[in-house]
């Protein structure tokens, strides 16, 4: 009985993680997603004539602060369930 405990512990231990980094990924990739949307905005305006240079710096950079807020959750989650794992897998020893 209290191994069937905490197998299923163990198991919503990595159903857990596994939706955190689910929820990260998905940050991840609309951060990828914006930031290609600003650099494709920001060139073909560019090569068009409608944005200046100016604009232009501006719409880049950011699109890289978009990518660098949309990395930072996933790195994070990463970390922390690479820790969590290896703290289940010495329990498990």
């Amino acid at each position: 009985m209290v191994r069937k405990k905490t197998m299923a512990l163990l198991e919503i231990k990595l159903e857990r993680l596994k939706i955190e980094r689910e929820k990260a990924v998905l940050v991840l990739n609309k951060a990828l997603l914006i930031y290609f949307f600003f650099l494709t905005v920001a060139i073909l305006g560019f090569i068009n004539g409608l944005i200046k240079v100016k604009y232009l710096n501006i719409l880049v950079i950011m699109g890289f602060i978009v990518l660098f807020v949309g990395t930072v959750p996933y790195i994070k989650t990463s970390r922390k369930e690479e820790k969590e794992l290896d703290r289940l897998e010495q329990e498990l020893k």
